[in-house]
């Protein structure tokens, strides 16, 4: 197939545009700095300039793909900063709206869209794609944006006649990933380093590795499916629970994992995990467990 994919040169990105160029389909990235990108990706990927916070619809880069993988996203240097919320707003959901009316107007089959599982209102159970999404607690600026964006996508592309589909990742770990959890805890405990984990290590996030979220992208395109789906893990895991896994596989003392206990103010347990279970009907998902994934991880470093 030929598929144009945002986001191209981060970190999911990288790893999606990757495996489809080795599963033999052409690929063209739309990126801010193609001579960048095209370095980054080889020469199988052709790089086209885009920026998803311009109003620039990148239609004529768009003619001849038959499905679109949007990866891209402004993420905010502070997610509690309110003067950020326009810049959101304008990249994650204006920008994808702009994009999801090129794709109708090239003609393009499919939209693929990366929204976030982490925009669900939390439970005390996996939340599945019909709960309530309401992003009120935290990175509510950022979050709210790339709801707002999931609902112009959609409406555009079934007013176009352009198949869509939402994907909604939790929180993805894997190799070459700059930060994030699994990296801030496994780059210390590899140095020796103690690590200090707030609240009696209770913060809880469903952790799913890349390559299940590249799966997941791949199938999206290739089949004849459409809506939203949630790509997590299907269990939620304390960063206590990942620091003593992480100790274990790194062969580092856990006496190096510090917990403090939790004070008198609530604390923050974090976010429900994602029921997958429409994934692993329609799109032949399968998680990899925690332990797996984590071991690919440190074997990667």
């Amino acid at each position: 197939m030929k598929i144009a994919v945002t986001g191209a040169t981060g970190f999911v990105g990288t790893h999606l545009v990757r495996s489809l160029v080795a599963g033999g389909h052409e690929v063209t990235a739309l990126v801010r700095n193609p001579r960048a990108a095209a370095d980054a990706l080889g020469p199988r990927v052709r790089c086209v300039g885009y920026d998803l916070a311009k109003a620039d619809a990148p239609t004529e880069a768009l003619r001849g793909a038959e499905a679109v993988v949007h990866a891209a996203a402004y993420l905010p240097a502070s997610y509690a900063d309110p003067e950020l919320a326009r810049a959101c707003l304008d990249a994650n959901a204006l920008g994808t709206l702009t994009l999801a009316r090129a794709c109708v107007a090239a003609a393009v089959s499919s939209f693929v869209l990366f929204s976030s599982g982490n925009a669900y209102r939390r439970t005390g159970r996996a939340v599945s794609e019909d709960d309530a999404l309401y992003p009120a607690a935290r990175a509510t600026y950022y979050l709210a944006s790339k709801l707002c964006g999931e609902l112009y996508a959609t409406h555009a592309c079934d007013q176009g006649g352009v198949r869509s589909v939402v994907l909604r990742p939790s929180a993805i770990y894997g190799a070459r990933m700059a930060g994030g959890l699994v990296p801030t805890l496994a780059r210390k405990l590899a140095a020796g380093e103690s690590v200090t984990l707030r609240d009696g290590g209770a913060y809880a996030v469903d952790l799913v590795c890349v390559e299940d979220v590249v799966r997941a992208a791949t199938a999206a395109v290739t089949r004849e499916v459409r809506g939203p789906y949630n790509v997590g893990s299907g269990a939620a895991s304390t960063t206590l629970e990942v620091a003593v896994a992480l100790a274990e596989l790194l062969g580092a003392s856990e006496g190096r994992i510090v917990v403090e206990p939790a004070g008198s103010l609530p604390i923050d347990e974090g976010f429900s995990p994602l029921d997958v279970a429409r994934a692993l009907r329609d799109l032949d998902y399968a998680p990899t467990s925690l332990r797996d994934g984590l071991r690919a991880y440190v074997e990667a470093m």
